[in-house]
Parts: structure tokens; sequence; C-alpha cells
């Protein structure tokens, strides 16, 4: 599976501590031998998906023929934020045409 890491997803794991890239590193490699198959993956509205590595939430849709990882947050409540998901949504939007479902 290819895996295509947007900008912003890109700026907020450049942001992490080491040991938190290494392991979404070693988590996405995962992701591309298993495929939707890999058990981290939940969705949250229409098209958009999140990866769950850790405490770290990275919001994904498909797009074409590979996965877009488009943002990412650290989880430090039981339930997604709305901002978060809000500016995932909106990412996703400006990449695919506006289409959600």
């Amino acid at each position: 599976m290819e895996i295509e890491i947007i900008r912003e997803a890109e700026e907020f794991i450049l942001d992490l501590p080491i040991k938190d890239r290494a392991k979404i590193k070693t988590e996405l490699d995962l992701l591309r031998i298993m495929g939707l198959d890999y058990p981290h993956l939940r969705p949250i509205e229409g098209k958009l998906w999140e990866i769950k590595i850790r405490d770290i939430r990275l919001f994904y849709f498909m797009r074409e023929s590979s996965l877009a990882i488009i943002c990412g947050y650290v989880k430090k409540t039981a339930k997604t934020p709305t901002q978060e998901k809000e500016r995932a949504l909106r990412i996703m939007a400006r990449l695919s045409g506006g289409v959600n479902k």
C-alpha cells in the first residue's frame, strides 16, 4: 500500500520527539505491509479515518490508490477533539475537491 504524507502531517510528525517519530515510522511500515487489515484504524466521519499510535492520532483518507495522511494530534482526552476533527475535514475537503462521502 502506498502512503502519502501531506505537508500538515509531516510538520506535525517532525515536531514530535524522536522516539515518537521512530514509532510512527515502524507503524507506517506495518501499515504498508498489512494494508487496511492493520488493527489500529478507526473511522471518524465519512471518508475520514484515524491511525492510533500510542497517544498519537493521525488522520487519513483514501486518495486514488494511496492512503493520504493529512494531519495529527496528541490525544489527551477520551473523545476526539472537535477542532482537530474539523481541521482534518477541511484539509481532506481541500485535497479531494470537497467530497466527504
